[in-house]
C-alpha cells in the first residue's frame, strides 16, 4: 500500500509519531529516506541515485543510526547525552594536554624509577638496579639531588655516570666482558645529558 504524502513536519506523519501500519508520510520523511514521490524508479536508477547520494556524502549508516536513536529519546536525554560526550571530550584533552603520560612528574625533579625508564633500562634479574637491554651494563643505583646539592661531592668517573649539571648520579658496572667498564659509564652519562 502506498503511503499518502503530507506537508513537510504535519502532525499526521506516521513516521514521526511511530504509528503502525503508516498511512501518512511527510515531505521531510521522504527526502531523508531518498524516496521520490510519484511514479516508483526502477532498480537501476535506485542504484544510480544511491551512488550520488554517497558521492554527496549523504549521511552514513552510523549516522542514520545515531539520527534514529536521537528522535527516538525525549528531547532532554538527547541534550544530556551530548552535554555528557562534551564533558567527556574536554576532559580527556585536558588529561592528555597536561603531559599525564609524559613519564615525568609534574613538580620537582624526575625520580630513579622514570630515568631508568627514559635510558630505556630494564630491571636487573638479580634484583639490583637496573641492567641495559642487551645485557652488557648494570646501573645499581640512581640518585637525583637537587640544584643546591649538585656540586657537592666528588664524581669517580670509573664508575659514575652523571648528567651535565651533576643532578643526577648512576653508578654503572660492567656486566659482560663484550664492553668495558668506561664505553658503560661513557653510554650512561651519554644517556643523562640527552635527557636530562
Amino acid at each position: 500500500m502506498a503511503l499518502k504524502v503530507v506537508p513537510r513536519d504535519d502532525e499526521r506523519c506516521d513516521i514521526h509519531n511511530g504509528r503502525k501500519p503508516a498511512t501518512y508520510i511527510c515531505e521531510g520523511c521522504v527526502e531523508e529516506l531518498g524516496v521520490e514521490s510519484g511514479r516508483p524508479g526502477s532498480v537501476r536508477q535506485g542504484r544510480i541515485r544511491r551512488a550520488r547520494r554517497a558521492f554527496r556524502g549523504g549521511p552514513t549508516p552510523v549516522r542514520r543510526r545515531i539520527l534514529r536513536w536521537a528522535r527516538s529519546r525525549p528531547r532532554r536525554a538527547v541534550i544530556a547525552a551530548a552535554v555528557g560526550l562534551l564533558i567527556g571530550t574536554i576532559l580527556l584533552i585536558v588529561v592528555l594536554g597536561s603531559g599525564g603520560g609524559s613519564g615525568k612528574t609534574a613538580s620537582g625533579p624526575p625520580t630513579a624509577t622514570e630515568v631508568a625508564d627514559t635510558l630505556g633500562l630494564s630491571p636487573d634479574p638479580g634484583g639490583t638496579g637496573w641492567i641495559t637491554v642487551d645485557g652488557s651494563c648494570n646501573v645499581l643505583s640512581i640518585d637525583v639531588v637537587s640544584g643546591t646539592q649538585a656540586g657537592k661531592g666528588a664524581v669517580n668517573s670509573a664508575f659514575e655516570a652523571t648528567n651535565g649539571s651533576s643532578t643526577i648520579r648512576a653508578v654503572v658496572l660492567q656486566y659482560d666482558d663484550s664492553v668495558s667498564q668506561a664505553a658503560c659509564v661513557n653510554r650512561i652519562s651519554t644517556g643523562l645529558r640527552d635527557h636530562y
